[in-house]
Formats: structure tokens, sequence, C-alpha cells
């Protein structure tokens, strides 16, 4: 017959420790004992009681006179169980050989035990009786209950380590059965019940082997606390506390009720002999029945809250998705190791691992697949990593590896490295095969470092590792946290300025080259802060970053029209303004609405509000951006392309665009009079922008020499530091209302 398949664990199973051990050390110690003085005191009782026979000496025998003397064959028997007992005691599952002797010498008592039983249910008598002193030994022969008791202790210690199909530890109901039988016994001489320690008429059991039985009982079972319905007794569970309070009450009671017997001839409490037998028999079963049952039912209760509180635990210090530790547990082993490597003078390493591309295969493909993506990449990480390297998931896509022995930088790479090349092979998920790199900051300890500022450098060289380009590592340096700290400084002082109304909207004019005529002008911000202006190059990033952004364009938005149109009206003339739109802007789905809402408010002429994108903005979603442009263009407004030429603009597109204006970029201006390379391409990118109907305007003009090379290649508005820097409103102001400084010098 085929073996059937083994169960495969579930995930929480293969993460999850084992049950917990509710035993109690002192009850398993006191236990253990019980069981040592269980197995010596048959042998002693057998040796007493073959002394007996031997010199003739009744107390020995019988223990007291008129009562059944004990045979020699049950005195051998019990000192082949006693032997039995006690080796079983001092050994474990793990000392074979000492449990095949007491398997053996149990297995002489069994078979004393059946011959005898052979000889009282058949005309067959292989003379187990008169082994011994067969001349001195008269009518004595051993009890057929003596027999039965012998059969069942010598099975159970035979099975005292195995299991049956539903009955588990069945060794220990054996040695239940043969207390239950010697107990009865004994309370049978208590009471003067002959009925309870004698069948019929055959020969009764000895008072002496009565309490021997209910002794070796009692051992086998403490042979084993951690085991069975012993589990229960040592436990420190509410059903092992129950369990060993009451106990003792099925004893007690029927004692009791044999005290009750006593008086019951007197108060005729009882009718008959039988009577008596048949209550304690019923009271002293449903007593232990109770008391074992609701015993182990509390039992199996303290279990089940024991594994849930460790479920709960698990599940509060491991990922549920992937079942690596997560950023709680991650921390914790982080302190510990901290704390280890300080103590040592020896240094550990956090690696942080993020999943390059991982929204784009999550977005397209379904969070399905992007779960099983991400137990794919765990699995991969932990299977770089030794035995005491210890992964975790923090969430997201973000994964943190804790070397703790890494006493130099080269041995974190190599782990590093590990991994890189981990996920250099695709990953097979259901019908899709997908490809994914990762990005990792690799941030060794210092004596003095914290945990979580430790993760976060980490963080940060892995940040650092996906400006470079992903696919990459980067070791965390000083410098990256010096930079982090600007970043959150300028963030909280933007939100500062905002609300303290710092921000301040700077105007560079946009010439006509031709006629040297101011024809328009860029809004840019600026952020005048109580310390002195702060460069754009490093709070426009962090408005970027953190979606400041949004409501700083809006600002400037209304405040660029409405300045516009006043100056349109106070000067009488056409003076377009330009407003740059971030990559955040094309992503709100109420850009529309504000634009409309500040050309309505400013009542500014809408061919004279120009919408500014870089050209990388306007190829990320391509066919989104040229519907967003086409509602912008239908209010009215011009678009221009900004920075044209250091994207990655397609020519398919560029054509669909709904655009008015393409600005070179600065980086080819610098170099146009010069007559190099520069001058080639913005020659041609100046003929292809006519081609498809669109003025080009240059960025970054700063000389004579470039304004005239820029008229020549037919470039029509020009802007730069050579028409001016960009002004504050008054000093735009001054400018308008005056004769320009470029036509003052004659050249335009």
């Amino acid at each position: 017959m085929s073996a059937s398949p083994e169960r495969r664990p579930s995930p929480l199973e293969t993460f999850l420790p084992p049950p917990p051990d509710l035993t109690l050390p002192r009850v398993v110690t006191t236990l253990h004992r019980i069981a040592h003085a269980a197995g010596v005191i048959p042998i002693v009782v057998g040796v007493l009681v073959l002394i007996g026979w031997w010199r003739d000496i009744e107390l020995f025998k019988r223990i007291a006179p008129g009562l059944v003397a004990m045979n020699p064959a049950t005195a051998i028997a019990f000192i082949a169980l006693g032997i039995a007992l006690s080796l079983l005691a001092h050994a474990d599952r793990k000392k074979r050989a000492t449990i095949r002797i007491a398997k053996l010498f149990a297995a002489f008592a069994l078979v004393i035990a059946v011959l005898k039983l052979i000889a009282i249910v058949s005309p067959i008598d292989p003379g187990v009786d008169q082994i011994l002193f067969r001349a001195s030994l008269g009518e004595n022969r051993m009890a057929p209950n003596t027999a039965l008791n012998f059969l069942l202790l010598g099975a159970a210690i035979l099975m005292i380590d195995r299991s049956l199909r539903r009955v588990h530890w069945p060794a220990q109901f054996l040695a239940l059965a043969t207390a239950m039988i010697s107990l009865l016994a004994l309370m049978g001489y208590a009471y003067g019940v002959q009925f309870f320690y004698g069948i019929g008429s055959y020969i009764p059991m000895a008072l002496h082997t009565a309490l021997t039985f209910f002794i070796l009982s009692i051992g086998i079972l403490a042979a084993r606390p951690k085991n069975g319905v012993m589990a229960v007794i040592a436990s420190n569970s509410s059903g092992g506390a129950l369990v060993r309070r009451l106990l003792p009450a099925v004893i007690i009671v029927p004692l009791f009720l044999g005290w009750m017997r006593m008086a019951g001839p007197r108060g005729r409490l009882f009718e008959s002999p039988f009577g008596l037998w048949l209550l304690v028999v019923i009271i002293m079963t449903v007593l232990a029945a109770l008391v074992g049952w609701n015993g182990k039912l509390l039992f199996r209760a303290d279990i089940e809250r024991a594994m849930t509180e460790r479920r709960l635990a698990y599940h509060a210090t491991h990922d549920a998705l992937t079942g690596l530790p997560n950023r709680l547990r991650f921390a914790d082993e982080l302190t510990k190791a901290l704390e280890a490597a300080k103590e040592s003078g020896g240094s550990l390493a956090v690696l942080f691992v993020d999943l390059d591309r991982f929204k784009v295969i999550n977005d397209s493909l379904g969070h399905v697949i992007g779960d099983e993506l991400l137990i794919a990449a765990a699995r991969r990480i932990r299977e770089c990593l030794d035995e005491y390297q210890i992964a975790a998931r923090l969430g997201g896509d973000e994964f943190t590896v804790l070397l703790p022995d890494a006493g130099s930088l080269e041995s974190a790479l190599e782990i590093t490295r590990r991994i890189e090349s981990a996920f250099e092979s695709s990953f097979a998920l259901g019908p899709h095969t997908v490809f994914t790199t990762v990005s990792i900051g690799i941030a060794l300890s210092d004596p003095d470092d914290k945990p979580l500022n430790l993760i976060r450098h980490a963080d940060l060289a892995m940040y650092q590792a996906k400006k470079r380009g992903r696919a990459r590592h980067e070791i965390f340096d000083p410098s990256m946290d010096a930079a982090a700290l600007r970043r959150l400084e300028i963030e909280s002082g933007l939100r500062r300025a905002i609300a303290n109304d710092e921000l301040r909207v700077f105007y560079q004019p946009e010439v006509e080259i031709e006629s040297g005529r101011i024809v328009g002008m860029e809004a840019l911000v600026r952020w005048q802060s109580p310390e002195g202006l702060v460069s754009p190059s490093e709070f426009i990033p962090v408005a970027e970053e953190s979606g400041l952004i949004l409501p700083i364009g809006r600002w400037v938005l209304f405040e660029a029209c409405r300045q516009s149109h006043a100056w349109e009206q106070q000067y009488e003339m056409k003076l377009a303004v330009s407003v740059n739109l971030s990559g955040r802007h094309f992503q709100q789905s109420t850009l529309i609405d504000e634009v409309s809402e500040a050309i309505t408010r400013s009542s500014i002429d809408p061919t004279h509000l120009i919408l500014e994108i870089t050209e990388t903005v306007a190829m990320e979603g391509a066919e989104t951006t040229i519907e967003i442009l086409r509602k912008l263009k239908a209010l009215g407004v011009r678009l221009a392309i900004d920075d044209f030429g250091t994207g990655f603009s397609s020519l398919a597109y560029l054509k669909r665009f709904p655009v008015d204006f393409l600005k070179i970029d600065k980086s080819f201006v610098d170099g146009v009079a010069e007559s190099g390379h520069d001058t080639a391409i913005i020659k041609a990118v100046i003929a292809l922008g006519h081609a498809l109907g669109l003025r080009m305007i240059a960025e970054g003009v700063e000389s004579p020499d470039q304004v005239e090379q820029l008229r020549v290649l037919g470039s029509e508005i020009g802007q730069g530091y050579y028409y001016g820097t960009p002004l504050t409103g008054g000093g735009m102001s001054t400018l308008l209302s005056g004769t320009p400084p470029w036509m003052k010098s004659g050249v335009r």
C-alpha cells in the first residue's frame, strides 16, 4: 500500500514556532521522582515476599494475619515490572538500548500473566503458580484480577512511547485502568467488601498486591509527564490546575462512602454490599470522567489561547505577505545587534533594497502579480543570506537586510553583489515573465549609531542609487545625510513661506530679436526668506517632491495673470506672460478649471497667457498630455515646450502637440556665436519649428554676438541676461516705462 502524501504546511505554519510548552518544571520533577520511587517499591515488595516464602515469614507474605498471601509468581512479576519501570524512568527516547531492556522485563511479566490467564480459562495449566516453593504453596494461586493487571501493565510498558490512530499514549490508559482496579481492591479491603478484590469463587487479590499495582500504575503514568493525559496534569494551565486540585476527590469521596458503609448496618444507608459497590464504582467513574474531561477541555483552551497569542505576536512582528520580519521586528533585531557590536568592538551593516520599476509592474499587471513578485523577491533575497543574517520587509517594495557580522565594507559588498546577481534572471509569475532589478543602499555602523539612524542612512544611500540610474548600489556618505537634512529644512521652511507670504514673482523679459521690443515675460517664483533669497535650484525640486509645487504654481499663475493684465492697462501694450507647469500639475484633475479661473479673475486676454511645459513632461504619457493640451488650447491660451533639445521628443508626437512656441535650451545657445555644432543644432531646430508652424524662443542669450547669430538663424524671440535678469514687479515696471538698455546700445 502506498504511503499517504505528507500534508504541506501552510505559510503561517512555516514561520510559526512550535506549540508552546506549558509544563511546570516543578511538577515534572515531582512526577519523575514518583516514577523513580514507584519503580523501586515493587522490587522491594517482590524481594520481601520471596524472602517471606523462603523463611516462612507471614508478615511478608500476608501483611496481616487472615489476609490473602501474595503468590511467589506475583512477586517475580512485580520485580520484573519494577526493573522495567526503573529503567524507563531513567531513560528518554534517545536511549533505545535501555528502553529495549526495560521492555524485555515487561514482556516477561506479560508472559506470566498470559500463562496464568490460560490456566484460568482453559484446562491447560502451565504451572506458573508453582515456579518457586512448590512444596509450601498449598492452595495459594495467583488471582485472576492480578493476572489481568499484569497483562495491562506489561502491555502499558511495551506501548510506553507509542500511539494509535485516535488514541494518544495508550500506555497511560492501560495504566489508568490498572490503577482503578487496584484502587477498587484497596477500598474493598477498607470497606470489608470482598466483591471489590475478588472475582466469584476465585482466589482474591492480596492487599499488598493491590497496593503495589496502584503504585506501579502511578509510576508508569509519571514516567512520561509531558505526554498524553499527564501533559494536562503537569501543565501550567487552568485545566492542569483543575485536575491537580480535584483528582484527590476521586479517592476521598469513595473513602467517605466507605465510612458510610461502616455506619450502614445501623443507619440502614445501604441495602446490601452490592449496592455500595455499584454506587462507589459509579461515583468514582463519574468523578474521574468529569475531572479528566473538564481538565482536557481547559487544557486545550489554554493551548488554543497560547497559540492565538503567538499568532498575534507573529503577525505583529512579521509581514503577512512575505513572512519576513517587519519594521518593528527588524528594528528590535538591529538594536540587539548594535549592542552586541558595541560590546565586541565590531561593526555591522544594513542594506536597504528597493525593487526598480515595481509600480509599473504593479499597475500594468495588477496587484495579484505584484504581490507574487514581492513574495518571489523576498525569497531570492533570503536565499542570498546566511542563517544569522536577517531580511525584512519594511513596506511596499522596500526590503532591509541586517548583516550582524559585516566587519568590513568588502563583506557587505559581497552580499550586495550576491543580491544584485539574484535579480538578473526573470520571474515567472503565472502567465507573465517579469524582469526587475534592485537599487541598494549600504550603511555601516558606528559605535554610537542608533537603529533608526542606521536604517535612514541606508535609505538615503538607496535613494542616491535611484537618482544615479537604478540597478546599482551606493554606500552611505555623511554628505547624503546633510543633503537630506537640508531638503527637510527647505520643505519645512517652504511651508512656512507659503503661510507667511514669503514667495515673490520675478519677471524676465522676452524680446523680439528683430525689433528689440519687449513682447512678453516669463514669470519665475522666488523665495525671499528672512535669511535671504533662496536659490530656485534648491527649493523647486523639494517643492516637486513634496507636492508643494501645486499651491505654489496656482499662486504664481493667478499673480502673473493679474500683474500682466495690470501692465497692459497701464502701458497700453500687448504683453504675454509665460507660466511654467510641472509634471505634478498635469497629474491633477483641476488644472483646466484653475487656468480658466485665473483667466476669468484677472480679465487677461487668454492669448496673452503662455503655459510652458518641459520636453520631458510632455513625453511622459504623451497621449494623456496631448488630451490635456487640447483642453488648455480650447481656453484660448498659447502653449510652449521648454528646454527643447534636452529630452527625447518623438517627432510623431511633436507634430500632434497643439503648441505655439519651442524654447531652445540655453546649453545650445551658449555656443551659437562660435559657428560650431551648437549653431548647426540650433539651425536645424529652428528649421524644424518653422516647418511645424511654431515660433522660436532662444533662452540664455547673454551677448550681442549671440543675438546677431540668432537673428540670422531665424529665431523670433530671445530671453536671457543680455536683456535682463529676472526682475521684481517694480523692476519690471521701470523697464516697461522707459527705453530698454539694449535699445540704447544700438544692438538689438
